[in-house]
């Protein structure tokens, strides 16, 4: 009845001795935190600018391990030649320097009433690019009904035709335990018409992440009018 379908992920895992695990197939790049988080646990109905920029899925093939508190990945993709000879290499390391440490969901949504801290630096390399390397840098931090989560990136002038350096704050706290959670983000797009965003927004739970209702305010404020907008959102989460 007409609509398209795009396959997202599709890879296969297997283990290198007793620490170490390999991937291959398209999955997204391991660089920054938000990027990895599946879409049904987001806390806001969007990613920050710079993790919806490293959602993107490519083909080629990842080594991740854990020691402790730190866990590392590599990966190497096809990057933006597609399959031609240059490779997109990324690296991420994270340090889990409170608790157990953060998982791949946003919020403080069955956190828990310890602390918990997750911070990570992560390095890309597209070969493709003269000038084409960006850094990242990202915290996440729950404790009882509070969560934060900040993140950076410094990209090469390669990739938006000059060096920039977005980041973005976002911040929220659980009204009612498993009810109502409500968040905010700032975002600083570091561009030349001087962009920045602000997200306001409150979830209902009716079932943890897998069944809830979000709605959003978006403010993009810039120095260019025609790129300034106020949007609102409402989203139903259903995952299985």
């Amino acid at each position: 009845a007409g609509g398209t379908a795009a396959l997202l992920d599709a890879y296969g895992t297997f283990s290198i001795g007793d620490q170490v695990n390999g991937q291959m197939g398209q999955f997204r790049p391991p660089f920054l935190w938000s990027s990895q988080i599946d879409e049904d646990n987001f806390l806001l109905l969007s990613r920050p600018v710079n993790g919806a920029l490293w959602s993107s899925r490519d083909n080629g093939v990842m080594f991740n391990g854990t020691f402790e508190q730190l866990g590392w990945y590599v990966a190497a993709q096809n990057g933006s030649d597609g399959a031609g000879d240059e490779l997109a290499l990324t690296g991420r390391v994270d340090f889990d320097a409170l608790g157990p440490g953060i998982g791949l969901q946003e919020g403080a949504y069955g956190a828990g009433d310890e602390s918990n801290l997750t911070v990570g630096l992560a390095f890309h390399d597209d070969g493709n690019l003269s000038d084409g390397s960006a850094i990242g840098f990202d915290a996440a931090y729950t404790l009882g009904a509070i969560s934060a989560h900040a993140e950076m990136v410094d990209y090469d002038a390669d990739f938006f035709g000059s060096e920039v350096t977005p980041w973005s704050v976002t911040a929220g706290y659980m009204v009612s335990p498993d009810e109502y959670e409500v968040a905010v983000r700032y975002e600083d797009l570091d561009d030349s018409a001087d962009s920045t965003i602000i997200t306001i927004g409150v979830n209902r739970y009716i079932q943890g992440h897998d069944a809830k209702w979000g709605v959003n305010y978006s403010s993009i404020d810039s120095d260019v009018s025609s790129a300034e907008a106020d949007i609102i959102s409402v989203g139903l989460t259903i995952s299985v």
